[in-house]
Order: C-alpha cells, then sequence, then structure tokens
C-alpha cells in the first residue's frame, strides 16, 4: 500500500467479547442454553465464531468425538481409528482441532487440580476426569503438541489420518 495512505490510516483492535455480551448475543439471535453455553468458551470472544460453530455440525461432531475419547480411555483400541477419520472427514476439521486441544488442556488442568472455572468444557467435566486418572502429564502435553503441529502445518502432514491414529494410539 502507498505510504501517503497508510500515513492517514488508523489501527483499531478489537477485544473478544466477554461471555455475557456473548450469551446476550446469542439470546438475540435465538440461541439459549445448552448450545449457548457449549458455544460461548468455543467461541474465543467472536459472536460471528459462535453463530458459525452453531450453524456447523460442530457440536454433534464434538459430541461423537467425546465418546470416542470416553471409549479409548476404556482401552478400546479401535476408538482411535474412529476418532482419526471422524477428524480427517470432516471439511471443518481445524475446530475439532481446537476442541481437542481444549479436551486436552481441560484434562491438565484437572490433574492440576485448577479451578473448574477455567474449564473450557464445563459439561464434558466428568469424561475428562476419568480420562484424567489414565494419562500422564507427558502424555497429554505431547498431544497437545502434536495436535498444534497437525493443524498450523497440514500442507507437510503426508497422511493427517495416520498421524492422528498415531497420536490416540500412543494414549493407549
Amino acid at each position: 500500500m502507498l505510504s501517503t495512505i497508510v500515513s492517514r490510516c488508523q489501527k483499531i483492535s478489537f477485544m473478544p467479547l466477554g461471555d455475557a455480551e456473548m450469551f446476550r448475543l446469542l439470546k438475540e439471535k435465538g440461541t439459549e442454553g445448552e448450545a449457548a453455553e457449549k458455544v460461548v468458551s468455543h467461541g474465543q470472544g467472536s459472536i460471528k465464531r459462535a453463530l458459525f460453530l452453531l450453524e456447523s455440525d460442530f457440536l454433534s461432531k464434538r459430541a461423537e468425538v467425546t465418546q470416542h475419547l470416553s471409549r479409548l480411555s476404556k482401552g478400546h483400541f479401535e476408538a482411535a481409528f474412529d476418532i482419526a477419520k471422524l477428524i480427517y472427514d470432516d471439511p471443518g476439521r481445524a475446530a475439532l482441532f481446537e476442541f481437542l486441544q481444549t479436551w486436552y488442556r481441560d484434562i491438565l488442568f484437572i490433574k492440576e487440580g485448577l479451578s473448574a472455572s477455567l474449564i473450557c468444557n464445563p459439561d464434558l467435566l466428568e469424561e475428562m476426569s476419568l480420562m484424567a486418572g489414565s494419562e500422564t502429564m507427558e502424555g497429554v502435553l505431547k498431544k497437545i503438541k502434536k495436535l498444534q503441529w497437525f493443524n498450523n502445518n497440514p500442507a507437510t502432514t503426508v497422511n493427517i489420518e495416520m498421524g492422528l491414529q498415531s497420536l490416540f494410539i500412543q494414549g493407549i
């Protein structure tokens, strides 16, 4: 851009919306209750993102991933393949990667005994607490790092589905 134009521009930063404001705006758009509670933490202060999550099948995919994670924590080996396929096949996989990162972040918080108010997925506290008992801190941190890497480097991951299978099999 030309320097003469740039010198006349002003950068405006918008801070993320607070939870109360997000709930108010979602209520105005016709969404309340459990659905609103689930998307507010994943909306990251963006009403646009929260509405996208509501309009997509994110909540149903999140529930499906959670069921597979629960099966995996009980030693059902095939759940690793089911989760990997579900994420790999989803065109909106970035939201599922973020959900998995918050899932494992929440498990770290549970293992450390931190306040439940810091948990991103409070509706899944029971499932995460069960999984926290079977996970090591080192294992959870490795999974978070791998998920971040997969999400940030999709072009360099030759086979994302196989990489995800490996990630979840390591937890067994």
